[in-house]
């Protein structure tokens, strides 16, 4: 009876442990330009970046044509999103506007004018 009992839980045991699917992780990364902007303007500060709630996870976030959300477990960013959203736009600016001056908060940042970037993700 004990062998019964052993086997059988050995059973379930080995059973419970099916394989999940691989996590796999995501970035962002800039589309590049066919060609670059001169740009002679102001430096440029990339601010905050906001993010719909219902995009802002560690999980990508898929919308179906019936307007659902499907929340994929195995498909992750590989950091926080608002950080890369920012520093993904600050590259593509530097490399649009062949511009070095595209600062990110915590960058020094020269005294003077400059412009600012705040992004809305919907």
């Amino acid at each position: 009876m004990m062998i019964r009992v052993c086997t059988g839980a050995l059973a379930l045991l080995v059973a419970g442990c099916g394989s999940s699917p691989a996590t796999r992780y995501y970035t962002l990364t800039p589309v590049r330009p066919p060609g670059k902007t001169v740009d002679s303007g102001e430096p440029i500060r990339i601010g905050r970046v906001n993010i719909l709630a219902r995009l802002d996870r560690d999980s990508l976030v898929e919308r179906s044509g019936s307007g659902a959300l499907k929340i994929i477990d195995s498909d992750r960013w590989a950091g926080p999103l608002d950080a890369m959203i920012r520093s993904t736009v600050a590259e593509e600016l530097r490399d649009r506007l062949s511009s070095d001056e595209v600062y990110l908060p915590g960058d020094y940042i020269p005294a003077g004018p400059s412009r600012f970037i705040n992004l809305n993700i919907l």
